[in-house]
């Protein structure tokens, strides 16, 4: 991995994951030196089958990448090839030339400019700008949008991927860009993107400006990573440069709303919201710690992660992620010290150091960890007996005892008699 030299990658095969693997047949990968000592790079993939003579010219999409990335990373975390190969050969794209720049420079000029000639003269790709897309993560998504703004006419089609873009679009612009563009497509992780509400104020800034472009919405299984972009490139790039009915989000995905944390301090922990995203709050008691991370059963297959905690500007530490809905419990390791979660009041016995906490959800595990109804209920007590094996010492059980419900008997099996049956049923989820 590039940007990050000791980080090694791995891909594990398997249901859901087909368009991520690799296949036979794919297109190639190359490197192209530009600008005018040659000192720059950028990545280049050809499609399957790709003609170097073919008479009619490939359109091109241009992919910037986020600060403290490489361009790189669309091929080494973001498995571009694998992506692009799967969707041109199942014909869910238009073969077209992925070109990977160095977004180094701020702003669009260095795409413009400089990239886009260099491409042209090596491939053969179009150079209008119908035949031409471009997208980005963060700062490259920003870079990718200012160029559409500032130059309408040179891509009809734009993606920002957990992105936003503060600069004023007026509303003659917004027309140039109505006019010349075909897709304008708003991606972003949940909540616990970093880019997240960036996004919503783009969307808002979209909207008021007059600007027609099509939201993915928040995607609510992952965040500001590459799980999540990879699915952004998926979307967008079937999306290019052919006809396509479905202009709405993906499934699942929710709205871009603005996400608010309560203040430090002032409700118990964690604090979950309604779609499964937990955050975790230790206060400025830990200002000079080192190192904290939770430790918790929320890990797919019902890992134990211990993801660490970032620190806020005030001393107190934070963390948000998204779990599935279902029963959980964690604790604090404060610099190698366990420590409980003081905020909240859930407690284990056995283990003094570990809290608990609930998430709603439609899944198995939350169906059958839920708080019932008050009135719906068994009752819990604590029964005590003497103990044979301990020389008759007096030990302690906690008892469950189902709510009392009547139902009838069918008339074919059951007595008339038998009218009255005390909680003998089963899970019905």
């Amino acid at each position: 991995m590039t940007s990050k030299p000791t980080y090694s990658t791995m891909f594990v095969p398997g249901p859901g994951a087909e368009w991520l693997d690799d296949v036979d047949g794919g297109g190639e990968l190359e490197t192209l030196e530009y600008g005018r000592t040659r000192d720059k790079e950028a990545l280049v993939w050809t499609p399957p089958g790709y003609d170097a003579d073919r008479r009619k010219e490939y359109p091109v999409l241009y992919l910037l990448q986020d600060e403290g990335q490489s361009y790189r990373e669309w091929v080494e975390l973001g498995r571009l090839g694998q992506i692009m190969d799967n969707l041109t050969l199942d014909g869910d794209a238009e073969p077209m030339v992925v070109v990977m720049g160095d977004a180094g420079t701020p702003g669009p000029a260095g795409v413009t400019k400089e990239l886009l000639p260099a491409v042209e003269r090596a491939f053969n790709v179009s150079d209008k700008g119908s035949d031409r897309a471009i997208a980005g993560i963060g700062r490259g998504g920003e870079a990718a949008l200012s160029a559409v703004v500032d130059k309408p006419r040179e891509f009809a089609n734009v993606g920002s991927f957990s992105a936003g873009y503060d600069k004023a679009i007026s509303r003659g612009k917004a027309k140039q860009i109505n006019h010349s563009t075909d897709v304008v497509r708003v991606y972003a992780g949940n909540v616990t993107d970093p880019a997240y509400n960036d996004t919503v104020a783009l969307a808002d800034r979209l909207t008021r400006a007059g600007v027609e472009f099509q939201s993915d919405g928040s995607d609510p299984e992952t965040g500001g990573t590459w799980d999540t972009w990879q699915k952004n490139l998926h979307d967008f790039a079937g999306r290019l440069f052919q006809e396509v009915d479905d202009e709405g989000p993906s499934e699942g995905h929710l709205p871009f709303v603005k996400h608010e944390l309560p203040a430090p301090g002032t409700t118990p922990t964690p604090w979950v919201d309604e779609n499964g995203v937990v955050t975790f709050e230790l206060g400025t008691e830990f200002a000079d710690a080192n190192n904290i991370t939770v430790w918790g059963n929320f890990g797919p297959a019902g890992s134990w992660p211990r993801t660490h905690m970032v620190q806020q500007d005030d001393g107190s530490w934070r963390l948000s992620l998204a779990v599935e809905g279902g029963s959980y419990y964690y604790k604090f390791v404060v610099d190698g010290v366990d420590h409980k979660d003081a905020g909240n009041p859930t407690k284990v016995s056995s283990e003094p150091t570990w809290s608990t906490f609930t998430a709603e959800g439609d899944t198995i595990r939350a169906q059958y960890t839920a708080q019932v109804p008050a009135e719906a209920r068994g009752e819990v007590s604590v029964m005590s007996y003497p103990s044979t094996a301990g020389g008759g010492t007096q030990r302690s059980a906690y008892v469950w005892t189902p709510r009392a419900t009547t139902r009838t008997a069918p008339r074919s099996t059951r007595s008339s008699t038998c009218s009255t049956v005390a909680g003998r049923r089963g899970p019905t989820g």
